[in-house]
């Protein structure tokens, strides 16, 4: 089986790190499944990467999804004009966080140092029973060379990530996320392995702003 790097920021910490921002970094092994299909209407996909799955759906300037911090399954976030991220298929949610950064934040201003033009970064968790059960992070590049120069980054530290024009995005499903969550709390990020204590870690170590 392969080895993978549980998550984006996983990778975007060691960014940090090495251009003299702030962050930690933890390698674990985990493998991921998203991809994504474009069109007027919503589409879902459900194609494998590896072992583990994941749900994602893009849409064009004619979808009209606004971002929520809660909603029921098929709520649209929207994030450019030509592409969103709807709830993974058959997801049970009680509560969906999401949080982003623009360039002003440390995890932005990580990859521009190193030479990468981003300008988003979206983190979109889903919580249900105080539990995390699934994770999607996205990365929106300037253009599409951008995201084709990051993607091969994140492919050399061997993360897997499916692009779409400028957006690069992973899905961790529940077990990923949660041990991800463990790994943090075990080498003491934060105290206790709860979605709050996660998202709490992730805005003040990156400058994310909750919506």
């Amino acid at each position: 089986m392969k080895k993978y790097i549980s998550l984006i920021l996983t990778v975007l910490m060691i960014v940090i790190t090495a251009a003299g921002c702030a962050g930690k970094d933890k390698n674990n092994d985990s493998t991921s499944k998203a991809e994504s299909t474009a069109g007027k209407d919503v589409t879902s996909a459900a194609k494998e990467n590896d072992t583990t799955t994941g749900d994602a759906e893009t849409a064009d300037k004619e979808t009209k999804g606004e971002e929520t911090t809660e909603g029921s399954s098929g709520d649209v976030i929207k994030i450019t004009d030509s592409f969103s991220v709807s709830d993974p298929e058959g997801l049970t949610y009680e509560t969906r966080h999401v949080y982003t950064g623009n360039k002003d934040c440390m995890m932005i201003q990580g990859m521009v140092l190193q030479g990468y033009k981003a300008s988003e970064v979206y983190i979109i968790l889903y919580e249900n029973e105080k539990k995390a059960v699934g994770e999607y992070q996205v990365i929106v590049c300037d253009d599409k060379d951008s995201a084709d120069k990051l993607k091969a980054f994140y492919s050399t530290a061997g993360q897997n990530l499916t692009q779409e024009e400028n957006v690069l995005y992973i899905f961790s499903p529940a077990d990923v996320i949660q041990s991800t969550i463990a790994m943090y709390a075990g080498i003491g990020a934060f105290s206790s392995e709860t979605p709050e204590a996660y998202l709490e870690y992730l805005a003040n170590t990156n400058g994310l702003t909750k919506q």
